[in-house]
Parts: structure tokens; C-alpha cells; sequence
């Protein structure tokens, strides 16, 4: 062989080993910061992975307030519902009350127009005698009429009863 062709082949061997050691010096540095951005990604997986953690454990916190609200406003809502249908017993009793009172008024008053003559306007009507029993004229006893309602009268109804009466 040639002693030029060995010393070309030398130096172009030497010029290719040059080549690839400037490769694998950046192929290393490249490798470096490889491993120091999967370092860098462990680290954010790990930190994503309890913040998902603390996320599900919230979220638990989350429904059980809220089963425990939802608890307490279904029982809310049932006892207004109780309120309201008592309000609505009230309201339809207390209408048939006063269709009862209004019916009293008007026969009451009827009574009366009945009993005083029209020239006798301007005097005091004569007051009402009662039987020997201390009951109006026309009016049921008592027990008939709790009989008919077929319930004891109310404080409220007494008194009612006593103030139609003193008007008969």
C-alpha cells in the first residue's frame, strides 16, 4: 500500500472519528436534557396525580353536603306541604263558616225587617223574649246543632252563636 494513500485514509478516518465524537458530545448533551425533562415530568405527574387525588376527595365532600342538603330540604318541603294542605283545611272551613255567618246575617236581618213596621223606623226595635228554656224563637238547641255538625263547638262559635242571638 501506498504510504500516502494509508496517511489520506489515516486522516480521513481521524476527520470521521472527529466528526463523531462532536455527534456524540451533543448526542449526550441532548440525552441530559432528556433526562432532566423526564425528571422535570415525574415530578408534574406526581404532583397532577395528588391534585387529582385532592380533586376526587373534594368532590366526595361535595355530595355528601349535598345528600345531606337535599336531606334536609326534601324534609322542608314535606312539612310545607303538610302546612299547606292544613292551610287549605283552614281556608275551606273558614269559608264554609262565613257562607254559614252570611246566611245567619240574612235571616237575621230578614227577621227583622219582618218584625219592625216601616213607621216605626226611627224607634228601637222591642227586644226579643225568649221562652221560659232562654232560647230564641226558631233557634235548635245546642246539642242539636252540635249533633248536626256533628262536632263540639269551638270557643270561636260560642261566641258567634251568642253575638247572632243578642241581634235576633
Amino acid at each position: 500500500m501506498d504510504p500516502e494513500f494509508a496517511l489520506v485514509a489515516d486522516g480521513l478516518l481521524a476527520v470521521l472519528l472527529l466528526a463523531t465524537l462532536v455527534y456524540v458530545a451533543r448526542l449526550n448533551r441532548r440525552l441530559g436534557q432528556i433526562r432532566d425533562a423526564r425528571q422535570e415530568f415525574e415530578a408534574l405527574i406526581a404532583r397532577f396525580a395528588e391534585a387529582t387525588a385532592q380533586a376526587d376527595r373534594s368532590i366526595a365532600g361535595v355530595k355528601a353536603a349535598a345528600a345531606a342538603e337535599g336531606k334536609e330540604l326534601q324534609a322542608t318541603i314535606d312539612r310545607s306541604r303538610g302546612l299547606r294542605d292544613d292551610l287549605a283545611f283552614l281556608a275551606d272551613k273558614a269559608n264554609g263558616l262565613a257562607d254559614q255567618l252570611e246566611a245567619a246575617i240574612g235571616r237575621a236581618r230578614g227577621a227583622v225587617a219582618a218584625r219592625v213596621p216601616p213607621a216605626a223606623t226611627d224607634e228601637k226595635p222591642a227586644p226579643v223574649r225568649r221562652p221560659a228554656s232562654g232560647k230564641a224563637p226558631g233557634q235548635p238547641p245546642r246539642e242539636n246543632r252540635a249533633a248536626f255538625r256533628g262536632e263540639p263547638l269551638s270557643d270561636g262559635e260560642r261566641d258567634l252563636l251568642r253575638a247572632l242571638s243578642s241581634v235576633r
